[in-house]
C-alpha cells in the first residue's frame, strides 16, 4: 500500500467567492506576516510585525521564544488559500501529517503523534483548540481553519504548558474571538474532484459588555482516488461540518468571561491507493496512479460535541487570574477489511478452499471519548520578572468495542502444511475495553530578566496521572474450514474443532482489569541573550514523557505492565532580522534523548504472543 495526502487548499481553478454581509467590518485577522510597509511622507519604511505567540503559560513574540515554534496567523492562512490542519503544515518545517489505513496523525521532528513505532497507548503529541485538547481520534489533516487567529506548532516537549501527550510537542489553535461591532464574512468555493466548500460568520454586539460569534464551515470533496475492483470515484471522499457559537462577556477590560461551545462532524474514505504488488491483467495498479483495489469501501466517521468557558480577572496592575474549563464528547468508528486489496489479488491470504473473503477479515471499531478539565492559573508581571503559576485537573475517559481480522498460518496447528501457503482467518472481538485517566498537574513557568540583554526562564511541572485499565477479548473462527480436513489428515469437522480449541485457550485468559500511578517531574530551562539589536542566541532544555500501562499477552494470557516513555529536549536558537528588519532568518538546533521507547516486541513464533515493550 502506499499514501498519498493531498494538500487541502482551494486549488488555482477553483471558483472562489469571499464576500462580507452588508454591515462594517473592523477586522477579519490580525495584519500579520514577515514584514510590514508604512508609507511615511511619501517614502516607504518597513518595520517587522509582532506577532503574539499563543497556547503556552506565558506569552511571547516570535523574535523572544527561543523554543522553536512554526506559526500561521488568519492573515496568513487566508492568503494562502489554507482550508484545514495539513494545508498550514505545509508551509512549516519540522511538521507534517501522517495518513494510513485507520490512523490519522501528525509528525513533529519526525516523531509520529501516536508513538514512533505505531504502539502503546496515549499521544506523544497533542492538538488542542482554544485549550481544549482532542481525543486521538478526532486528531486528523483536515480539521477546518475557517475563523481561526492563529496556529502554533510547538516543537518539542511542552513540559510546563501541556504535560502529558507532548513529548514530542503540541498544535494550538486559536479561534478568533467574539468583537463589539456588527460583522460578518462568507466562503464559497467550488473545485475539481467535486470540491465544495461554504463557510459564514456573523459577529453581533448584543449590548456594550456581550458580545456573539457564530460561524459554520462545510468542507466535501469526492477525492482523487478511484477504486478500480468496486468502480468507485470516491474512495477517499471528504466530508467536514462544523459548527461554533462563542459568547463573550466583559463588562470591563478587567474582567471577560466567553464561552464556547461546538460541533464537529468528520465522514471520509481512505488514502490508501494499491502497488503494483496487488496489481492483476484485470484490475492493472502502478503506484502513484491514484487507484485502490479494495473490495470494501473503507469509512471512517468522527462526532465531536465540545464547550470551553474561558474567564481572565486582572486582580491588580501586577496580578491576573484565569480560569479554562473544557468538556468534550467524542463517537468515532471506522470499516475497512484486513488485507485492503480485492479476492483476486496476489498478495491475498489464502485458504485451501481459494482466496480468503473480505467478510471473514472485519477491521472494525467503535469507541467513545469523554473528556473534562480545569485549569486555574494565577500571572505575576513586573518589571524584570513575568510568572505563571497553576494547577490543571482533567478526567479522561475511553471506551471502544472492535472487531479485528489476522490471519494464523496454518503451519501453527500442523507443522506438515508448508509455511506461508494456508491461512487461517481469525477474529478477536474486543468487548468492553475502557481506559480511564485522572490527571493532576501543579505547574510553574518564570522569565526573570538578569539584565538588559539576558532572561532567564525557569520552569516546572509536576505531572501525576492514575490510569484504569479494563478490556475483555474473545478470539473466535468465523468461517467454516471443513475444506481443510483432508488436507490436515482430519475426520470431518476435525479442523474446526482444532482452530476452535486453540482460540478457547487463548480466550479464557483475555480479561484485564488493572490500575496504575505514574508521577512525573517536568523540568525546563532557558537562557536567552540579546547579542545587539537584531539578534538573539539562546539555549533551552525541556522533559516530556507518555505514561506507561498494562495490556494483555494473549498468547500467554498474561497481563504485564510497561513503562513510561521519555524524552529529553536540547535545543540551541537563532533570532535576527537583516537588511534593515527586511529579512528575518530564524533557526533551530535540537538534539532529542529518547528512553524507554514503546514498541511492539515479538516473544515468539507462537500467534499472538507480542506485548509493548
Amino acid at each position: 500500500m502506499s499514501k498519498i495526502t493531498p494538500r487541502r487548499v482551494l486549488p488555482a481553478h477553483t471558483a472562489y467567492l469571499a464576500a462580507l454581509l452588508l454591515v462594517p467590518v473592523t477586522s477579519i485577522a490580525e495584519i500579520t506576516g514577515s514584514e510590514e510597509i508604512e508609507r511615511t511622507g511619501g517614502k516607504e519604511s518597513v518595520q517587522l510585525n509582532k506577532v503574539l505567540v499563543h497556547g503556552q503559560k506565558i506569552d511571547r513574540e516570535i523574535q523572544d521564544t527561543i523554543s522553536g515554534i512554526s506559526v500561521a496567523t488568519g492573515d496568513e492562512l487566508a492568503k494562502t488559500g489554507a482550508l484545514d490542519l495539513s494545508a498550514a503544515f505545509d508551509e512549516m518545517s519540522n511538521v507534517s501529517t501522517v495518513t494510513y489505513g485507520n490512523s490519522n496523525e501528525f509528525a513533529i521532528r519526525g516523531i509520529q503523534s501516536g508513538g514512533i513505532a505505531g504502539t502503546g497507548k496515549g499521544s506523544l503529541a497533542s492538538v488542542l483548540i482554544d485549550g481544549l485538547p482532542l481525543a486521538q481520534s478526532s486528531i486528523d489533516e483536515s480539521i477546518p481553519l475557517w475563523d481561526v487567529d492563529q496556529v502554533v506548532v510547538a516543537k518539542g516537549p511542552m513540559s510546563t504548558s501541556v504535560g502529558q501527550s507532548s513529548a514530542a510537542g503540541a498544535v494550538f489553535i486559536t479561534s478568533k474571538k467574539p468583537e463589539f461591532n456588527h460583522s460578518g464574512a462568507v466562503r464559497a468555493g467550488l473545485g475539481s474532484y467535486n470540491s465544495q466548500v461554504f463557510s459564514a460568520m456573523g459577529n453581533l454586539a448584543l449590548t456594550d459588555a456581550l458580545a456573539l460569534r457564530i460561524t459554520a464551515d462545510q468542507q466535501k470533496n469526492d477525492g482523487q482516488i478511484t477504486n478500480i475492483y468496486l468502480n468507485d470515484d470516491r474512495h477517499d471522499f471528504l466530508d467536514n461540518k462544523s459548527y461554533k457559537a462563542s459568547l463573550l462577556f466583559q463588562p470591563h477590560y478587567k474582567f471577560s468571561a466567553q464561552l464556547t461551545v461546538g460541533n464537529d462532524k468528520s465522514e471520509k474514505g481512505s488514502a490508501l491507493t494499491c502497488t503494483e504488488v496487488q496489481s492483476t491483467a484485470d484490475l492493472t495498479c502502478e503506484k502513484g496512479d491514484f487507484k485502490a483495489s479494495q473490495d470494501i469501501k473503507p469509512r471512517f466517521e468522527d462526532e465531536r460535541l465540545y464547550s470551553i468557558l474561558d474567564i481572565n480577572t486582572m486582580l491588580s496592575e501586577q496580578w491576573s487570574f484565569a480560569s479554562l474549563t473544557t468538556w468534550s464528547k467524542s463517537d468515532s468508528s471506522y470499516a475497512t477489511d484486513l488485507d485492503r486489496s480485492h479476492p483476486s489479488s496476489p498478495n491475498v491470504g489464502k485458504f485451501v478452499d481459494g482466496p480468503i473473503d473480505s467478510s471473514f477479515l472485519p477491521f472494525q471499531q467503535e469507541s467513545t471519548y469523554r473528556h473534562f478539565g480545569e485549569e486555574l492559573k494565577l500571572t505575576f508581571e513586573s518589571e524584570g520578572i513575568v510568572s505563571a503559576t497553576g494547577i490543571y485537573v482533567a478526567k479522561e475517559r475511553t471506551s471502544a468495542d472492535g472487531r479485528n481480522a489476522t490471519m494464523v498460518d496454518a503451519a501453527t496447528f500442523n507443522p506438515m502444511i508448508p509455511r506461508g501457503s494456508v491461512h487461517i482467518p481469525v477474529t478477536q472481538l474486543a468487548r468492553g475495553a475502557h481506559d480511564s485517566t485522572d490527571a493532576l498537574a501543579v505547574f510553574n513557568e518564570t522569565d526573570f530578566s538578569l539584565s538588559y540583554d539576558m532572561t532567564l526562564t525557569l520552569g516546572v511541572r509536576y505531572n501525576q496521572e492514575k490510569r484504569e485499565f479494563k478490556s475483555g477479548s474473545t478470539v473466535i473462527r468465523e468461517k467454516d474450514l471443513s475444506a481443510a480436513d483432508p488436507v490436515f489428515g482430519l475426520l470431518a469437522g476435525g479442523t474446526n474443532a482444532t482452530v476452535d480449541g486453540f482460540l478457547l485457550a487463548l480466550s479464557s485468559g483475555a480479561d484485564l482489569k488493572k490500575d496504575k500511578t505514574f508521577k512525573e517531574w517536568l523540568p525546563k530551562l532557558g537562557l536567552s541573550w540579546i547579542a545587539n539589536d537584531d539578534m538573539t542566541l539562546g539555549y533551552s532544555f525541556s522533559k516530556g514523557y507518555r505514561s506507561g500501562g498494562s495490556d494483555l499477552n494473549l498468547s500467554g494470557g498474561n497481563v504485564y505492565d510497561y513503562d513510561a516513555e521519555t524524552l529529553s529536549n536540547h535545543e540551541l536558537a537563532l533570532r535576527s532580522a537583516w537588511l534593515d528588519d527586511r529579512l528575518v532568518v530564524n533557526a533551530n538546533i535540537f538534539y532529542l534523548d529518547l528512553k524507554n521507547q514503546q514498541v511492539t516486541e515479538i516473544l515468539s513464533a507462537a500467534s499472538f504472543d507480542q506485548q509493548i515493550a
